[in-house]
């Protein structure tokens, strides 16, 4: 009775074991099919290559037609000379490093690419909409006047003179002496509204704006919300690669616990991505 018991509970385990076991002589025999298929096909190259005439012969390396650049003879021919009179003067060797980098990153854009080509997004007109209502504002065109000043105390007098309701080309000409002026005039038109303009409505004049040692003043003369029917397409695309991004980025999460990452480094040490 005791051994039916021991036996019982042994049974698990001998699962789990066979279950390995399984795991490993499939994988074996995967690598091993890989394998011969790998050295029958070489095998066959050679075999190939062997029933062919060489066409050239350069220090005992065969050139055969398929080897041809361009389908020019000389030009393959002067090409494998160099290569042998730098790998001579192990010139090969200073740009192994080079080349394996190439490699790397090659191997690297077809993985992203094969991993980004399983990705299926669909964005619904529910989303569209949704993102339309929440971010039009960030569309929103804009032609603006600007007023730019030597410093913050003339922008500060031009300001004044421009809430009065003064025009801003009228306003410089006031300030335009024969030494010149300390204020110009800038307008630009058709830009998606920026940090300083957007919380003004048509017409109003911003506070002094400090930019980049500038001093400015603005107004928005105009403003251009475009319709949803302009933005739709707009919004799809994008909205269609944030969700592929976000998708991306957790089969790369995945495949980090799959290979047991370790970071050993502080968080604050970790280079920004």
């Amino acid at each position: 009775m005791k051994k039916l018991i021991i036996a019982i509970l042994l049974i698990p385990f001998l699962f789990t074991a066979c279950s390995k076991e399984e795991k490993r002589t499939k994988e074996y025999s995967e690598r091993e099919v890989q394998s011969q298929h790998h050295f029958a096909k070489k095998e066959a190259t050679k075999k190939q290559r062997a029933s062919k005439k060489p066409i050239a012969r350069i220090n005992g390396t065969e050139i055969f037609e398929e080897d041809l650049e361009d389908g020019n003879l000389n030009l393959t021919v002067k090409n494998e000379v160099l290569y042998q009179v730098a790998v001579e003067r192990g010139i090969d060797k200073i740009v192994q490093p080079e080349v394996a980098k190439y490699e790397r990153n090659l191997i690297l854009k077809l993985i992203k690419d094969e991993l980004r080509k399983g990705i299926e997004t669909k964005i619904s007109d529910e989303e569209i909409a949704g993102y339309y209502k929440n971010h039009k504002h960030e569309y929103t065109l804009v032609e603006l006047e600007e007023l730019i000043a030597v410093n913050k105390e003339v922008a500060g007098e031009v300001r004044k003179e421009a809430l009065k309701g003064t025009d801003f080309k009228q306003i410089v000409q006031l300030h335009t002496t024969e030494e010149g002026s300390p204020v110009a005039f800038h307008q630009t038109s058709n830009v998606v509204v920026g940090v300083f303009s957007e919380a003004l409505d048509l017409g109003q004049v911003s506070q002094v704006i400090e930019s980049n040692g500038q001093f400015i003043v603005q107004k928005v003369v105009n403003k251009n919300d475009p319709s949803f029917e302009d933005l739709k397409d707009t919004i799809a695309i994008y909205l269609t690669k944030e969700k592929a991004d976000n998708q991306y980025a957790s089969i790369i999460e995945g495949l980090k616990k799959e290979k047991n990452v370790e970071i050993l480094v502080p968080a604050e040490e970790q280079a920004a991505e």
